[in-house]
């Protein structure tokens, strides 16, 4: 791999430079007379900084400046993609410095030394497309299914379950990651042709379009492991589940 730098759809050119940090969130505690203290045992991945120094080169200080104008155009549209090499992984980052310096013993080309500091408050580099994959119940109360992760880290996925038998009402159902020992359940009358919604990136259920939380139960809303992920379906047959997720890496 090679770098690629771009934020959004503009070129960061000249860039010779990354440095970055990626911190983690440890908060101690202490009491007294205990030696030591008490830390988390995994603790949270923290934002991550990314900084780049490059230089400019240009036939004119006009295109030098006019190149600057649009760094800090893009600049003022806020959060954008940030990508670093040429796998196409990016961070949702935010300009967070940019300095500058003219050199004008270079000429007859014009340089500018710069320097730019990115602020990702989400630590994850996302891979540039969704996964997705489908499954299709039979007339069958218990299903068993798979899904492969090919992320290095635990990533949240959002489930659709639609009914697809209008002689069938759709009632307590529940997904199960088997894997971890995780569930999720909804009780509830679901109309043919409508979708129930587990949607463990925002946290929150939908049934046939409306909040569904109130119906929901289970331990906690889950995310797929890295790798192999094992699930299973508990609730009436005659169903289609989908469940879609985006590949996600601690490091690019």
């Amino acid at each position: 791999m090679s770098f690629n730098l771009r934020f959004g759809n503009l070129v960061l050119e000249g860039a010779r430079e990354i440095a970055g940090s990626d911190p983690s969130r440890v908060t101690r505690h202490y009491f007294p007379r205990k030696p030591g203290s008490i830390a988390p045992r995994v603790p949270a991945p923290d934002s991550k900084t990314i900084n780049l120094q490059g230089e400019i080169w240009k036939d004119s200080e006009a295109q030098v400046i006019a190149y600057f104008e649009q760094l800090g155009t893009k600049f003022l549209n806020g959060r954008d993609r940030l990508y670093l090499r040429d796998n196409d992984r990016y961070l949702n980052a935010v300009k967070e410095g940019f300095n500058w310096r003219f050199v004008a013993e270079r000429n007859p080309l014009v340089c500018a030394i710069y320097s730019l500091q990115f602020f990702a408050d989400d630590p994850f580099f996302y891979a540039p497309q969704h996964s997705e994959q489908t499954e299709t119940v039979g007339a069958v109360n218990t299903y068993t299914f798979s899904v492969t992760n090919n992320g290095g880290a635990r990533t949240p996925a959002v489930i659709e379950v639609a009914r697809t038998d209008p002689a069938n009402d759709q009632a307590d159902v529940i997904v199960t990651h088997t894997t971890t020992g995780l569930f999720m359940k909804w009780a509830g009358s679901l109309p043919d042709g409508n979708i129930l919604t587990f949607d463990c990136v925002n946290t929150r259920v939908t049934a046939s379009g409306a909040p569904g939380l109130p119906n929901f139960t289970g331990t906690l809303f889950w995310a797929l492991e890295p790798g192999l992920n094992n699930f299973q379906y508990d609730g009436p047959g005659n169903v289609s589940i989908v469940i879609a997720w985006q590949e996600r890496w601690g490091q690019s």
